[in-house]
Formats: C-alpha cells, sequence, structure tokens
C-alpha cells in the first residue's frame, strides 16, 4: 500500500512526487521523486527511497536512489 502526494510546477516542467506506504519485505518508508519533462515527450527522474529496513550487518538503514529517463 502507498499515498501518493503529487505537485506539478507547469513553469519549471517539474512534477514531484510525495510516496509512502510498506514495501514488499513489510518494511516501511518513503520515496521521493523528481520528474523533468519536455515537449519533445522526454522525461528525465530521478529518486530517492529511505525505509525502516536495517542492515544487520553494518547497523545501516536502506536507501535507494537512482535516475531513469523515458
Amino acid at each position: 500500500y502507498f499515498v501518493d502526494f503529487y505537485y506539478k510546477l507547469e513553469r519549471a516542467c517539474l512534477i514531484f512526487q510525495l510516496s509512502f506506504g510498506g514495501y514488499l519485505a513489510k518494511d516501511h518508508g518513503g520515496t521521493l521523486k523528481v520528474t523533468r519533462y519536455y515537449r519533445s515527450g522526454l522525461k528525465l527522474y530521478g529518486w530517492y527511497t529511505l525505509t525502516n529496513f536495517s542492515d544487520e550487518v553494518h547497523g545501516d538503514r536502506y536507501n535507494d536512489f537512482g535516475v531513469g529517463f523515458t
């Protein structure tokens, strides 16, 4: 399950998405995704995810990030 919030900043051609919820391994957290779109149809985006899952070896919280395009 997720709860999503969206905000579109049309002047800058940006879309912000903030998601909170549960992931496959029953951990909980959130994801921030920022998308830049162009009139040609190209979309560039980046995301960052932080959950309450902890690495047992190092004790670090799990995070994930990346970039992509469509």
